[in-house]
């Protein structure tokens, strides 16, 4: 991405973090029919929140009012995109990639090409880098209109992640960095040692990779088992630093747009300076008396005074940065697989029952 646009994973790594201003209390400004059935959060930009329904495919949405102003009719379920430049690319059936004009939804160009999957995909000068079939990974040139390489890979179920011409992919008991040129491997950063433990039930483990890379600038972070966060040189993988956080599988971090790696537990909140691994602050979670709640958490957003979740009651918290102090803003009665989604000083949630509900500060 050229331009700052808050979306899903907005800040782990496919797009740049956008400093955004959103905190507790909030309330509802407009949901979306329960019959719409939501597949994934949306994508915003140009004042527009891009979704994709069950019921009416890939729409745009007013982010302000959830009037629809355009919508493209797509096989069900399908329609995942990205915003690119001034293009939004979206994948409306199996073997299609269609390449639209964000504001009005005319089609400005389409491909034939299979498999390409633009939810755990990474679009970038002019490439788009995806998994294919198990077991392979390839990208497609937009200028040549073909693929520009293919390579087998032990990619894991999770977002890729890119930066300068580098391709970054979570294995199983790797990190590995890819040309984005040739799809050679760069590097290759084994964390079966580094992430080493023992479990009551299963006695001594090999490490594992336990999240999604993250890459800003010449650095790349993760999770590995164990309970590390780790920190990797872009260009030759080598260590830069790692940090023990707890837990076996640390998942819930993510980059803030002013420099730290925020990382949530079960019960406690931490942020380490991402430069140097220095941990900044790691403070125990604090609910409100009788409030109920807590880990496990679902995947996070962060705003400037705020980690956004979802606690194991379905209900929507924020987190203070400061000090951990937890508000629960609204019984959402579910889930959630993705992160929430932050921009213009509104919250969307989509939560696993497909239910999507947009959030701003209650004044």
């Amino acid at each position: 991405m050229s331009a700052f646009v808050p979306c899903p994973y907005g800040s782990v790594g496919r797009w740049t973090p956008q400093e955004v201003r959103l905190k507790p209390p909030v309330k509802v400004i407009w949901s979306a029919p329960k019959a719409d059935d939501h597949v994934v959060p949306p994508i915003l930009g140009y004042d527009l929140a891009f979704c994709v329904s069950r019921r009416r495919g890939l729409i745009a949405l007013r982010a302000a009012t959830g009037e629809e102003v355009w919508r493209l009719e797509t096989e069900r379920a399908w329609g995942s995109c990205q915003l690119y430049d001034d293009r939004l690319l979206t994948t409306p059936r199996p073997g299609v990639l269609a390449v639209l004009d964000p504001t009005t939804g005319a089609q400005k160009d389409t491909f034939s090409v299979a498999d390409l999957s633009l939810y755990n995909g990474v679009a970038i000068k002019e490439r788009i880098v995806s998994p294919l079939a198990m077991g392979t990974l390839a990208a497609w040139d937009m200028a040549s209109r073909d693929f520009a390489w293919r390579v087998p890979s032990g990619w894991r179920t999770h977002v890729l992640a890119a930066g300068n011409d580098t391709v970054c992919v979570a294995e199983e008991g790797a990190y590995v960095a890819l040309d984005l040129g040739t799809g050679a491997e760069r590097w290759r950063c084994d964390v079966t040692e580094i992430g080493r433990h023992s479990t009551i039930l299963s006695g001594e483990r090999a490490g594992t990779t336990t999240g999604r890379p993250v890459v800003s600038g010449d650095t790349v972070y993760g999770g590995v088992s164990g309970g590390w966060l780790v920190a990797f040189d872009l260009a030759s993988g080598a260590l830069r630093w790692r940090v023990q956080v707890g837990g076996l599988a640390p998942r819930l971090y993510t980059l803030a747009p002013n420099g730290d790696l925020v990382y949530l537990s079960d019960d406690e909140l931490t942020a380490i300076e991402a430069a140097t691994g220095a941990v900044r602050s790691r403070n125990p979670l604090v609910y409100r008396q009788g409030a109920a709640g807590g880990g496990p958490f679902g995947p996070i957003a962060v705003s400037e005074e705020s980690v956004w979740t979802v606690d194991k009651r379905g209900q929507l918290v924020a987190i203070s940065r400061a000090d951990a102090h937890v508000t629960v803003c609204f019984n959402l009665g579910g889930r959630l697989a993705d992160p929430p989604v932050i921009g213009d000083g509104r919250l969307f949630v989509v939560t696993m029952d497909g239910q999507l509900r947009v959030f701003a500060e209650a004044k």
